[in-house]
C-alpha cells in the first residue's frame, strides 16, 4: 500500500515540475536544449537481496542541454514492482552525444537514490550511481527512439535494458 502511494508522489512530483516547461518548447524543437520522454525496460539484478528475477521497469526523464555545446543534464524517476519486488528511484546524470552516422551515441553518469523492497524484507532506501551508453535516432522532426543500458550500484548491482521515446 505504501509503495503505491510512493509512486503516485514521485509520479505527481515529476509531472508538476516539468509538464509546464514542456508546453514552452520553442520552433526549433528538434534542436538540442528541452527534452523530455518514457522509457521502459528490464532490470537484471545481480547480488541485489531478495531480487531472483529479471524485473520490468518503466520510467519518466527530463533533460535540458547546457549551452555552448556542452553535456546534457538528465533527471528521471524509475519505477516497477513484479516477483514480490517493488522498486522506485530517482535519478540525476550528465550526458554527452557523439554523431554516429545517422545515430547519436550517448554516454553517461550519475547518482540514483532507490527505494527497494525484495522478498521478504522491509523497504530500505539507497543511494549509489550509475554509468550507461546507448543509441538515439531521430524518427520526427522533434521525436527520437533511444536506446540504451545503464549499469547502477547498490542495491547490489544490475543492469536496465531500456527504450524509449524523447522529444526535443
Amino acid at each position: 500500500m505504501f509503495m503505491m502511494k510512493f509512486n503516485k508522489v514521485v509520479l505527481s512530483l515529476v509531472m508538476m515540475l516539468f509538464v509546464q516547461p514542456v508546453f514552452a518548447q520553442d520552433e526549433a524543437a528538434g534542436e538540442k536544449g528541452l527534452e523530455y520522454g518514457f522509457h521502459m525496460g528490464r532490470l537484471l539484478p545481480n547480488q541485489v537481496d531478495g531480487a531472483t528475477e529479471i524485473l520490468p521497469l518503466w520510467g519518466l526523464r527530463v533533460g535540458y542541454a547546457l549551452p555552448g555545446g556542452g553535456p546534457t543534464v538528465e533527471s528521471g524517476v524509475i519505477l516497477g514492482s513484479g516477483e514480490g519486488v517493488n522498486w522506485s528511484g530517482l535519478e540525476l546524470s550528465m550526458r554527452t552525444e557523439m554523431k554516429i552516422e545517422d545515430l547519436v551515441g550517448i554516454i553517461y553518469v550519475g547518482a540514483d537514490v532507490t527505494r527497494y523492497e525484495g522478498i521478504g524484507q522491509s523497504a530500505n532506501v539507497y543511494g549509489g550511481g550509475h554509468v550507461g551508453g546507448g543509441v538515439m535516432s531521430q524518427i520526427g522532426r522533434s521525436t527520437w527512439v533511444r536506446v540504451d543500458m545503464k549499469f547502477m550500484a547498490t542495491p547490489g548491482t544490475s543492469l536496465y535494458i531500456n527504450v524509449g521515446l524523447l522529444f526535443r
